[in-house]
């Protein structure tokens, strides 16, 4: 589950980095400024695919986490080495969050392959993470 949550999100993600070089030119986080006010699907969906890398439920990347959390459970070494890795990695994705809802100018709406494929990836995740706990009772 791990794996297939962190291609979708990764694969998002890939293309939001190229469809905004596109747009705005540079791939610093300056050139995500405006982002929100100019194309929220695109805000919103690249939000959910970073929330769902860290873990944060319903999306996918939760369930992720936690079967990886649960079969680790007997190693409580491992789970702090994970913890420690869910907050260094926060501290990446959370400024890129910030500054897409900053106000700013440098972002225009532009329709691209690539921007659907952020909002296709997100809503893929999120549908996966609501059936996610069905598949763990037919596992189980």
């Amino acid at each position: 589950v791990q794996m297939i949550a962190y291609v979708i999100a990764q694969a998002g993600l890939f293309n939001f980095v190229n469809h905004v070089e596109k747009v705005s030119g540079t791939s610093e986080l300056r050139g995500l400024r405006g982002l929100s006010s100019k194309d929220k699907g695109l805000a919103v969906s690249s939000t959910i695919l970073l929330l769902s890398l860290l873990g944060i439920p319903p999306i996918l990347g939760f369930w992720g986490k936690l079967f990886l959390f649960l079969s680790a459970f007997n190693l409580p070494w491992l789970v702090v080495i994970a913890v420690i890795n869910s907050a260094i990695s926060a501290g990446y994705y959370i400024p890129v969050i910030r500054e897409m809802f900053r106000e700013g100018e440098e972002f225009r709406l532009v329709r691209s392959s690539e921007r659907d494929s952020v909002i296709f990836a997100s809503t893929l995740s999120i549908a996966l993470g609501l059936i996610a706990p069905l598949l763990l009772v037919v596992v189980s």
